[in-house]
């Protein structure tokens, strides 16, 4: 027995610690390739200085975009941010820069507490952590500049999960207090990573607190986390009403098409989706098991919220896929005169160890992938410039049509970082469109922006066919092209309405006439 519970106990750390040190290098490889914080963030960099400016009270628009967005968004991560800068001088870049992929490791240790508790198995959860660790999905877009607000949701996320489920387990105060409180964060952290909270949280009563007392415990920690946030909402509401909360919906993808992820194998975000189809078959042995729960877990996740129910899913899918390696592959890596006694012991035979540590390279080796094409998804210094040079030579008044060769408007750091740093208009940003209504909300402008964007391999044609959808007119037209060729610029250059004012070997910047 003792030999059994120390060689549990070595795979454990061995597995755990592979998860910490894969995972911390994925992480921070793209951050030591740049200066700037990858990708988005501009937003919440202008939320964090507004809230700065009106001494951490809440205001009631935000100065990003000049477009009259709310504030509604909410803003544990922009008061933790704001008090880090007040408190130690450290520019908000560079709190953009770090702070979420710091958020991101302290979720390490938390995802293996949670699934050692619903695995009851140290070395299969520490095998569930190393996957968890190693899926794209669990950190590239929480280790971004907007990661502020995913990372803080993604960690509280988790510890609400962790203490529901004691909750209902231990049937305890001390997990009944602790729920209300990570529930609470996690719903003045991010809205999505909020309703996945709910989502899971019910799913858990249904499967272990299906009785008086575990209802009365739920409608404990419901009331607790509607006083706890209570000031947020009700001033959002007082603000703005109801409909604003509601708007934030807006950036869901169709529910009806939440299946599909299944079959493109597009949850976990890798190049090579090995993981994913791990995570899949892991679903059937635990349909066979009649396990159900993280089954059901990775269907309402992607079915109530399916954009950021992709990201959840890799809780249940880590999960399952842990399953597969272990008692559907592991346990029949050992020779065949050995009495089967548990997968582990596959690790004490070269066919077991060969086995692991093939796909653990593979795992992070894709991991790596996406990490260095992260990196080059930033605002670059020649980008930059341009942007100072606008501040300081432009009208805050003008308005500027800003274009790129990102072809999703999510993921274009320029024209996100614009706003905020130029303090100029852009009228094809799409972020904080999800807080308005009417023509300038997200609905309406998405494939309108995501369409003016390819004006870029077209002519002026292009965006005069698109203009008149766009919410605003524009003064200037800004365009940052590798090797500042494309039909856009040969037609900007030989039309006498646009006057060339900036120019480098990428960007180029044309006033109106």
């Amino acid at each position: 027995m003792k030999n059994v519970q120390s060689h549990a106990k070595d795979v454990t750390t061995f597995f755990l610690l592979l998860a910490f040190v894969f995972g911390l290098a994925v992480r921070l490889y793209p951050l030591f390739k740049t200066n700037f914080p990858l990708v988005d963030g501009g937003m919440f960099y202008s939320m964090i200085m507004d809230l700065r400016a009106s001494n951490f009270t809440l205001p009631a628009f935000t100065s990003y975009n000049q477009a009259n967005i709310p504030f509604a968004y909410p803003p544990l991560g922009f008061y933790l941010a704001g008090l880090l800068n007040l408190l130690t001088n450290i520019s908000v870049l560079d709190i953009l820069r770090w702070l979420p992929v710091s958020i991101t490791v302290l979720n390490i240790p938390l995802f293996y507490l949670l699934s050692k508790n619903i695995l009851d198995s140290g070395p299969k959860a520490a095998l569930a952590t190393l996957i968890f660790t190693l899926t794209p999905n669990s950190y590239w877009w929480n280790i971004v500049g907007g990661g502020l607000t995913r990372s803080l949701g993604t960690l509280l996320f988790t510890t609400t999960v962790l203490c529901v489920y004691q909750m209902y387990r231990r049937r305890s105060r001390f997990w009944i207090v602790a729920a209300v409180f990570s529930a609470a964060g996690v719903v003045l952290s991010h809205p999505a990573w909020a309703v996945q909270s709910a989502v899971v949280s019910v799913i858990l009563w249904y499967f272990f607190g299906r009785d008086r007392q575990g209802i009365l415990y739920s409608v404990i920690v419901a009331a607790g986390v509607l006083l706890l946030t209570s000031p947020w909402w009700v001033n959002v509401i007082q603000e703005h009403g109801v409909g604003t909360l509601l708007n934030a919906g807006q950036g869901t993808y169709s529910r009806l098409k939440f299946w599909t992820v299944f079959f493109t194998l597009s949850f976990t975000d890798e190049y090579t989706p090995v993981i994913a189809v791990f995570g899949l078959c892991g679903l059937f042995m635990h349909a066979a098991k009649k396990d159900y729960f993280p089954i059901v877990w990775v269907f309402l996740c992607l079915f109530v919220e399916p954009r950021g129910g992709i990201a959840a899913s890799i809780f249940p899918f880590s999960i399952m896929a842990a399953t597969v390696l272990s008692d559907g592959i592991a346990s029949r890596l050992v020779p065949e005169n050995t009495p089967p006694n548990d997968w582990m012991d596959a690790l004490k035979f070269n066919s077991g160890r060969l086995f692991f540590g093939f796909f653990i390279l593979l795992f992070t080796y894709n991991a790596f992938q996406v990490s260095d094409t992260l990196s080059h998804q930033v605002l670059s210094p020649e980008e930059r410039q341009a942007i100072k040079w606008i501040s300081l030579n432009t009208n805050s008044a003008d308005r500027f049509l800003v274009l790129d060769q990102e072809s999703n408007p999510l993921h274009s750091p320029l024209t996100e970082w614009f706003p905020a740093l130029a303090e100029r208009q852009s009228i094809a940003t799409i972020q904080g469109t999800e807080w308005l209504s009417g023509k300038e909300s997200y609905v309406n402008q998405y494939d309108t922006i995501a369409a003016v964007q390819q004006c870029i391999y077209s002519n002026m044609d292009c965006v005069y066919k698109l203009q008149s959808n766009l919410p605003d007119d524009y003064d200037y037209i800004m365009l940052s092209v590798a090797g500042g060729q494309s039909p856009l610029i040969d037609s900007l250059n030989n039309s006498s309405d646009f006057l060339l004012v900036y120019s480098t070997d990428s960007v180029k910047i044309y006033q109106t006439e």
